[in-house]
């Protein structure tokens, strides 16, 4: 249930709802039907909701005024589902550039620099997230991640 109608511009802010939905649970529908469908037999049904996930990315993509979280769920959500690698990597640059220190994008950024084989990319950015938080056993572990593929 979802109510705005006592918000200073309901449908702008129903749209802004829905862009945060869009980035998260609506990715990860698509893809569990995508799945649902090759188990049924349905390439091409499942390969029109793995569509979905990108017209979702180039959205945001296209949208200028797209939060650093927003640009940040739909990369990880791709590149760790290994799709739309490209467009996950420039989302993921925007929002780095919307919040520099943020370890979670920078995260992202450096996991889908990995999955697109930039391993050397990888770890500097992770490194730089380390600087930032030391203690994080998380970014210690991505490091260990990247550095095993050397």
């Amino acid at each position: 249930d979802l109510r705005v109608e006592d918000h200073v511009a309901p449908i702008d802010e129903l749209e802004r709802v829905f862009r945060i939905h869009q980035a998260s649970d609506l990715l990860r529908a698509h893809l569990r039907y995508a799945v649902e469908y090759e188990d049924q037999g349905d390439a091409a049904a499942a390969e029109r909701e793995r569509r979905r996930v990108g017209d979702a990315l180039r959205i945001a993509l296209g949208d200028s005024d797209a939060s650093a979280g927003t640009l940040n769920a739909l990369a990880w959500f791709c590149a760790t589902a290994d799709m739309y690698l490209d467009e996950s990597l420039e989302a993921a640059r925007r929002a780095v550039d919307l919040e520099p220190e943020n370890t979670s994008i920078l995260d992202t950024l450096a996991e889908t620099n990995f999955r697109l084989g930039r391993v050397d990319e990888a770890i500097a950015i992770i490194e730089k997230a380390i600087e930032i938080e030391p203690d994080d056993s998380y970014l210690q572990e991505q490091r260990s991640r990247f550095g095993s593929e050397r």
